[in-house]
């Protein structure tokens, strides 16, 4: 995940929620008040069918699937009789009422679920309030993907990095996070804090050189800021980054963006809607509060976009 977010403190439950389970970041598990972290569960496989059930996001899972992913090919003697030894270890440590205790670690046929009826999971809160703030005015948009990012401590089951049964969920959910804190970054932007808007961008573009997004970002609040010099700059070091790992120049909105600075434009403009071409040129008449001109950014050209080598866009995630 992208850093700056991690660390977080986890929101606490709502009243009347009984069940909740977090995967953003280690294992995070509250049964009606007991709270259990990573080492709560009695040792690492108990926790891993726990992980396991709970990326599956409350649908039932195979025993014998749940075993090939706690064992692959070193299986116990009988692998589905110890996994239902540590499935009832399980369920002693979560709730002294067995009845209780098997309402939220459920028998299917032939197969496990973690009950997530009625429960706050981390990642369907994460994914709820992203969707709230797409719907939302600005300002309470702000303060959900606020919240949204609270949720998050680390990547999905951080502490089994390595583990395959995770991988494609926590891809999906870093790309959501990052998304989400480049929407945060934008929401200080039009709130009037460029600087912490450029620290969030900067996060992203150090752990994602080919994110264009950020870039777009760090050169609106660097502009924002009034250094045009460092918004420009700011550009070049896209561009190197879009040729070395991806064989391309940056995609047109980028290059919006830089002639917006190039050309000083008012920051609503790079803010909102591609501005006519027409309705701001460098020696043009410059409005109160736009920064100022650095004498630099008159000796500067147009980009022309070109591919160069062989580098597909498409080898590196979202730009």
């Amino acid at each position: 995940m992208t850093s700056g977010w991690a660390g977080r403190s986890w929101p606490s439950l709502t009243v009347g929620e009984e069940v909740a389970a977090g995967v953003l970041g280690p294992l995070r598990v509250t049964v009606d008040g007991r709270s259990f972290g990573s080492w709560d569960f009695g040792g690492r496989k108990p926790k891993q069918i726990v992980e396991i059930l709970l990326v599956h996001q409350g649908e039932p899972v195979a025993k014998d699937r749940i075993a090939d992913l706690l064992w692959g090919e070193a299986l116990p003697r009988d692998p589905v009789a110890t996994l239902e030894a540590y499935v009832s270890g399980l369920r002693a440590r979560l709730h002294p009422d067995g009845r209780r205790a098997r309402a939220v670690l459920r028998s299917e046929p032939a197969a496990y679920r973690f009950a997530l009826d009625g429960a706050s999971f981390d990642l369907w809160e994460f994914d709820e309030l992203g969707a709230r703030a797409a719907r939302a005015p600005a300002g309470e948009a702000a303060d959900l993907r606020q919240q949204a990012l609270a949720f998050v401590r680390g990547d999905v089951v951080a502490d089994e990095p390595y583990a395959d049964w995770a991988l494609p969920l926590r891809e999906l959910y870093r790309e959501r996070h990052i998304e989400m804190v480049l929407d945060a970054a934008r929401d200080l932007l039009l709130a009037g804090d460029a600087a912490a808007a450029l620290q969030l961008a900067e996060h992203v573009g150090a752990d994602h050189p080919t994110r264009e997004r950020a870039y777009r970002l760090i050169m609106t609040a660097r502009y924002a800021l009034g250094d045009q010099d460092l918004a420009l700059q700011t550009y070049d070091r896209c561009r190197r980054a879009m040729i070395e790992h991806l064989g391309v120049d940056p995609l047109p909105d980028t290059e919006r963006i830089y002639l917006g600075v190039l050309d000083q434009e008012p920051l609503d403009h790079l803010l909102g809607a591609p501005p006519p071409r027409a309705a701001a040129t460098a020696n043009g008449p410059r409005r109160r509060g736009s920064p100022v001109t650095s004498s630099s950014s008159r000796s500067r050209s147009r980009p022309r976009t070109r591919r160069h080598g062989s580098g597909s866009a498409g080898t590196c995630g979202s730009r």
